[in-house]
């Protein structure tokens, strides 16, 4: 090709020579003669371009240099933007929106005016139940005192009276009593007469001194005698057992009247006490609690801090509840990122590390940030795949713009490690041995194999760092393989490729000579470069150091 191009390149030269002497009145067989030197230049070029030929190729395993520079240890991950420390606003009390001035996306100053509501229905309902309240507290009062009160006046004379009255009684029981000891001691003064009478009437009885109607006489004298002393002693017994009904209803009389004075004494009274008591104090807190939303009804509600709403609820002429966020309102600039971690990377992430992240909607920009938590347990996360292990962490950006919005996407860097000046080699030209050691293969000046056991330090996807055996500079085997050995020379791990030129399709051709215009002028990309190279760019595609 390089004998072509130069023949074509001298035939050029010498026939546009020609063409500059050639007068007009021949313009026309000026411009045959440029169209077959063009076809001929064409075709002696084309038939060796586009002519088939099979080449083969040495090639040597790879071999990288060692260097010395920085390197990071990284962990990837990918995550999603949230505000960091939004502020919910609640209202304390269920209300009627009035009328909204913020809506989502709006930007507030602390202090600014948010939502309005309309509290008169409201509140007139609150102060109707807080009368009803306060009523219900002083009856449970008047009733409490009712229980408690001692007894005073006709109560307490009427108490007294019947301790008198019982005192009253057992005193003359007592003096029955006396009476009755009188009487059985007359009564058996008289039995013991009529027994003697008796025992002597039987005597002259016996020596006729007296009739037997007479002895008859006295021995019902004595019978009657005995039954007199049975009576009056039965007598004294039931009244001596009315004396002890006597002393009960004296104590009685008087624990009454004690009670009367300390009604707490009484423990069915003492327990309408403690029943009244709960009444009142359940009726107090009634009272309480609605003097309590009172005091929480509001008419508007203001923003707590400086930031833009991303949240809000609060819809004109509907009901908000005390459990209902009414808006949320976050510092855009103060961003935080939710991401997830591999279980099988999770044990290198620690707080405090930095991060790198991109989005894919944010060309040309890293953000950074810091790893500011990391969750206790793991979760399932579904992926295209399947599912697999994650750990949640939090991660805070450090240089959120106004291109970066909460719910952005964003793929992390996590840094676990960043070293500088460190020697390191590909990951791939250290190999491991059975006795757990390190090696690579150097390659000296003559290509000569050398297995040399290094020292492993930190790694990464791609490098490792190398703490000893090997020096800037020197050349190690990229992808040792198996067979490889110490001693070893380079090109006997070579090996050959055979590469196939094939044919250019016509359009390059008809580019070269693709006919002349009809202004005389040359055809558009079909002459010869002034460097004398192929045209079109083609370059030398045949000779010595293509390849």
């Amino acid at each position: 090709m390089e004998g072509v191009h130069m023949r074509g390149n001298g035939i050029w030269k010498q026939k546009f020579k020609n063409i500059a002497t050639i007068t007009t009145n021949k313009k026309v067989i000026t411009l045959s003669m440029i169209m077959l030197l063009i076809a001929g230049v064409s075709g002696v070029y084309a038939k060796d371009f586009f002519s088939s030929s099979n080449k083969t190729q040495t090639i040597l395993p790879s071999t990288s240099m060692v260097e010395k520079g920085d390197l990071s240890k990284r962990v990837t991950a990918s995550g999603t933007t949230v505000a960091a420390d939004p502020v919910s606003i609640f209202i304390e009390l269920s209300q009627e929106v009035d009328e909204v001035f913020a809506e989502v996306g709006d930007k507030v100053n602390e202090g600014d005016l948010l939502v309005t509501y309309d509290i008169e229905d409201t509140q007139r309902e609150l102060n109707d139940k807080l009368a009803e309240a306060n009523a219900t507290v002083e009856n449970a009062k008047i009733s409490l005192s009712e229980l408690s009160a001692p007894a005073e006046g006709a109560e307490l004379l009427e108490l007294q009276s019947q301790v008198v009255n019982a005192e009253k009684s057992i005193e003359d029981i007592k003096s029955q009593i006396d009476s009755y000891d009188i009487k059985i001691s007359q009564a058996q003064t008289d039995v013991d007469n009529a027994k003697k009478t008796v025992d002597n009437y039987a005597e002259l009885l016996i020596v006729g001194g007296i009739s037997q109607q007479e002895y008859e006489n006295a021995e019902q004298l004595y019978q009657k005698a005995l039954d007199t002393l049975t009576q009056t002693e039965n007598d004294k017994t039931t009244t001596e057992l009315s004396l002890q009904t006597a002393e009960l209803s004296l104590q009685k009389a008087k624990l009454n009247l004690e009670n009367g004075q300390n009604k707490t004494n009484d423990v069915t009274t003492a327990n309408s006490i403690k029943k009244q008591q709960n009444t009142l104090e359940t009726a107090q807190r009634n009272v309480s609690s609605i003097q309590y939303n009172i005091s929480k009804l509001t008419s508007a509600t203001y923003s707590p801090i400086s930031g833009t709403v991303i949240e809000s609820n609060a819809v004109e002429g509907q009901m908000l509840t005390d459990s209902t966020v009414m808006m949320k309102i976050a510092d855009l600039s103060n961003l935080d990122v939710e991401a997830y971690v591999s279980e099988y990377d999770i044990a290198q992430i620690k707080i405090g590390q930095k991060v790198e992240m991109t989005s894919d909607g944010i060309e040309n920009k890293i953000y950074t940030g810091t790893v500011t938590k990391i969750e206790p347990t793991a979760s399932t996360q579904s992926t295209m795949s399947g599912s697999e292990t994650v750990v949640p962490i939090v991660v805070h950006m450090d240089n959120p713009d106004e291109l970066m919005k909460p719910g952005f996407s964003l793929d992390l860097e996590i840094i676990v490690e960043d070293l500088s000046d460190v020697v390191f080699v590909p990951l791939s030209a250290v190999g491991k041995q059975k006795d757990g050691n390190y090696y690579v293969y150097k390659v000296n000046e003559n290509g000569v194999l050398q297995k040399t056991d290094v020292t492993l330090g930190s790694t990464n996807d791609t490098n490792a760092v190398i703490e000893s055996g090997i020096n800037i500079g020197e050349k190690v085997i990229t992808s040792p393989t198996e067979n490889m050995a110490d001693g070893a020379n380079l090109n006997d791990f070579a090996t050959t490729v055979e590469q196939k030129k094939t044919e250019q399709n016509d359009s390059i051709l008809s580019n070269m000579g693709g006919g002349m215009p009809s202004d005389g002028s040359m055809p558009n990309g079909g002459g010869m470069p002034p460097s004398g190279g192929m045209p079109g760019g083609g370059g030398n595609r045949g000779g010595k150091g293509s390849r």
